[in-house]
Formats: structure tokens, sequence, C-alpha cells
């Protein structure tokens, strides 16, 4: 089994000691580097030296690690079809050296990931996978049937109904927002998901909260069982504990999406009344968290962009 990972920092600082620790680890077969959208071929020796934004090293046994500072995202270390020892060697020295850097960052299986984040039904035939039961299919509005129509496909999966989509930010902060085996969240995050909501998230494997404030959210004890339903659970408790869905599709913009319904927590940083960010978290019983529909209770609460202080707040009966 492969994995992807993907963690983002705050500057460009770590490239030549991160660009050592790969080249002195790992068994590289080839160097290549990104200059005006095309790949040139360079060596252990010259890489320091070349200008580029993206240097990606192609290990022996076929895994690629990237190096990356392009526009549509954070500075960061990129990883696919890693096998898992490989992927504890870097996330530890990450850690070790890099901690205070750290933005966000996410593991998960590499083909799952990209599986989780297609709307297109010929990937899962590609690698011989069935179309899980809780994936929505929905028809393409630009299919007709008619002539030429073989050309255009009929139907299309809804990314908004798998657990492991995700979304990312291509402007400020460029953040991820998504759910998966293994998260990083940095307190930057609290400007549009409140520190509140992330201290009440426990159905997961781990929640360590470092010194500095970055979170370590584990969701199931081993990588290899994100298929299992009580994973795949806890990848929506999560989206929904978060308001996840909410806040990311008024952050991001992407075609052939789906907005989410049903939501239990909603957050928006629009027509707040007297704060930046608007939670929005509809409860039933002993303030546990319930669909709108069969909610008892409506809670508003906004807040700074601290992400911590609330400046309004106030609780409407259903």
């Amino acid at each position: 089994m492969e994995y992807s990972l993907s963690i983002l920092f705050k500057d460009f600082s770590f490239r030549n000691e991160i660009t050592t620790y790969v080249l002195e680890t790992f068994k590289i077969k080839s160097i290549q580097y990104d200059r005006d959208c095309i790949m040139k071929r360079t060596n252990k020796k010259e890489v320091y030296y070349v200008e580029t934004d993206q240097i990606e090293f192609n290990l022996s046994e076929g895994s690629q690690l990237v190096i990356q500072n392009i526009n549509n995202s954070l500075p960061r270390i990129y990883g696919v079809e890693i096998d898992f020892d490989k992927v504890v060697l870097i996330s530890n020295e990450v850690k070790k050296k890099y901690l205070d850097l750290i933005i966000g960052g996410q593991i998960c299986e590499d083909i799952d990931k990209g599986l989780q984040n297609s709307d297109e039904i010929k990937y899962w035939k590609l690698y011989d996978l069935p179309i899980p039961s809780y994936a929505q299919i929905i028809p393409n509005p630009r299919y007709s049937g008619g002539p030429g129509s073989d050309m255009i496909t009929k139907e299309f999966i809804s990314i908004e109904s798998l657990p492991g989509h995700s979304h990312q930010m291509d402007y400020d902060e460029k953040l991820w927002f998504g759910s998966c085996w293994q998260m990083y969240f940095s307190p930057i995050y609290y400007k549009y998901i409140p520190k509140p909501l992330w201290d009440d998230f426990n159905y997961c494997f781990e929640h360590k909260v470092f010194d500095n404030g970055l979170r370590r959210i584990t969701l199931f004890e081993n990588p290899e069982d994100y298929d299992l339903p009580e994973s795949r659970a806890k990848q929506w408790a999560f989206r929904r504990a978060l308001g996840i869905d909410s806040i990311a599709h008024e952050l991001t913009k992407q075609s052939n999406r789906i907005e989410p319904t049903d939501l239990p927590v909603h957050i928006t940083k629009k027509d707040c009344e007297k704060g930046t960010t608007k939670v929005t978290r509809y409860l039933i019983g002993n303030n546990q968290l319930a669909s709108p529909n069969s909610a008892t209770k409506r809670e508003i609460k906004e807040y700074l962009d601290d992400g911590i202080t609330v400046v309004f707040e106030k609780i409407e009966y259903l």
C-alpha cells in the first residue's frame, strides 16, 4: 500500500535543508526542476543552485518527492506513491526540525486520495474497484443522448458525497480543507473554523495539540483501514462537527459542485452582525449535534478573526 503526503509551511527557508535530507535518506533515480513549465534534469550537486519553485526527486522504486513553492500552493513537501516507512521518516524529520513552520498537512492512502477527489466514474473502473454505495451518481446536464453525445460523460460522481474529498483555497493563506487518516492544522485555521470547534472534536484515534498550537488529528489507528465503515464515519463526523464543507465552499470555487445540505454546523464570513465569522450549530437533547430538520435549538456565535473571541451569541428554539 502506498501513501500520499503533503505538509505546508509558512515560508521557503527549509528548502536546502530538506533537499539535503532527501538526498541523504533516499535512493534517488533522477532529479528534475520546473523552469517556465518545462521540467529539466539536474544532478545532486547542482540542485542547490537551480532557480525554480519546484524540485522533483524521483526515487529508485518509483515514488516521488516534491519540494514545492508554486502560485497555487504554500511552500510544501509533497510525496506520492510512498510506502508507509518513508512517510513516517519524512513526517518525523519535519516535526523534529520544522514544527514551528508548519501551516497544515495530510497523509492518506494514495489511490484513495485520487478517487475521493474525482467525479469520474471511469477511474473506479480503472482500478477495478466498485463505486461505493454512499457515492451519489448525478446525470451530466451536458449529456443529451443525441448525436455526438457518445463523447460526453453521461453521469458523474458528486465528490460532496465522498468523505475524503477536499477543497483548496487559491488565495490568502491557501489552506486545505478535507478529511483523511492523519492531518495537521495550525492556529491560522481559527480564522475560518473557530478554536472551540476544534477543541470539542474527540471522535478520533488521536487529537494532539503541540506546544505551539499545531494540532495533529489521526482519525483512525491504522491508515490501511481507510475504507472500513467506521473509518468513513469518522471522516464524515470530522467534516460535520467542524463545518468544513460550509466554509470551504464559501472560500473555494469548483465546477460540477453540489452544495452540501443538512449540515449540523454552518460557518460563514458573510452577514455577520458584530464579528468576522458566524458559526451556527443545530442541537438536540444534551447539546448533541443534529440535522437542521430534527434539531430543537439553534446556537449562533460570532467570532473575531482570532477564532477565540466571541462578540455575539444567541440561542433560538425551533
